[in-house]
């Protein structure tokens, strides 16, 4: 018998439960000065022929250990089955709610889904990912207890049965005055080539609805390369507190290899130009590390 084996083990339960008493606690005296429907958390779904995954992706929302959201799923013009699949789930949850429309492109689906959302926050999913049943409450709780406009947690990668723990470059903690300073400073390019300071995806993201919808709007749908590149860093340069947690990782993130954010065609080039344009004029040219995003993309 170990004994410091168990002394650990015994440490490590105890700190759990006292973390997970505490963010209890944060929840209940906040609820207790605002109604329910004030939490309302809207989770943005665009999907494009995505029959293959719908069913994990959308099952994995609608058990959520939180209850008070809205889902709505974007059809941007879908040729394979993914209507009839996702009008059926509709049928079954009225918490779903589904938009129909000919193919726009990711910034539009996801304009059109933010534009009918009542929720306080956002939460965009690919529809070939999917999320563990706690994420809304976890990165919920942090929103509530920081007043954050934006929650960002680590992730995990999956590739063909492959699982890889990923976090953020720069660190968990509370970002605001100088320290958001540094954070937005940073986005671009952090301390080594290749690397940006925060995951320019867009999914791993609690964002106040606010915020979400006055920069989306500003996104050129003609962006079909970097969407989430325009959006994301938009959003946190327009935020006034982040929080970033590494240390969670609720986001199951699927690499797929004929996925359109993989896919490099003759317009590649073209409409990588589009995104440096508009990165150029929201952020200035000169902004530190810009160009070596553009070097790397």
């Amino acid at each position: 018998f170990d004994c410091t084996v168990f002394c650990c083990d015994c440490f490590f339960h105890i700190c759990s439960f006292v973390r997970i008493w505490e963010e209890f606690i944060y929840l209940f005296l906040w609820a207790k000065g605002k109604k329910m429907k004030d939490v309302l958390i809207s989770i943005i779904v665009p999907i494009f022929n995505g029959e293959a995954y719908i069913e994990n992706c959308i099952n994995s929302l609608i058990k959520q250990t939180y209850n008070n959201i809205e889902i709505i799923i974007i059809d941007d013009g879908s040729i394979d089955n993914s209507a009839v699949i996702i009008d059926s789930f509709a049928r079954q949850d009225d918490r779903i709610k589904v938009i129909h429309q000919d193919n726009e492109g990711q910034t539009m689906a996801r304009l059109r889904g933010v534009e009918c959302a009542q929720g306080e926050y956002v939460l965009c999913v690919d529809i070939d990912d999917f999320i563990d049943s706690d994420m809304i409450a976890s990165m919920l709780l942090i929103a509530i207890k920081e007043d954050a406009d934006v929650v960002i947690c680590g992730y995990k990668v999956l590739d063909n049965g492959k699982v890889e723990l990923c976090s953020n470059n720069l660190n968990t903690g509370i970002y605001t005055d100088n320290d958001l300073l540094y954070l937005k400073n940073n986005l671009f390019f952090y301390k080594k080539f290749y690397e940006c300071g925060i995951i320019p995806a867009v999914w791993n993201k609690l964002i106040k609805r606010d915020l979400f919808i006055k920069c989306q709007r500003i996104v050129p749908n003609e962006i079909r390369n970097g969407e989430d590149v325009a959006l994301t860093y938009s959003i946190i340069r327009k935020s006034k507190k982040v929080v970033i947690k590494n240390e969670i990782k609720p986001y199951n993130y699927r690499i797929v290899q004929n996925s359109i954010s993989r896919k490099r065609d003759d317009l590649f080039f073209y409409r990588s130009k589009i995104l440096f344009d508009f990165l150029d004029k929201e952020f200035g040219f000169d902004y530190n590390g810009i160009a070596y995003y553009k070097l790397f993309m």
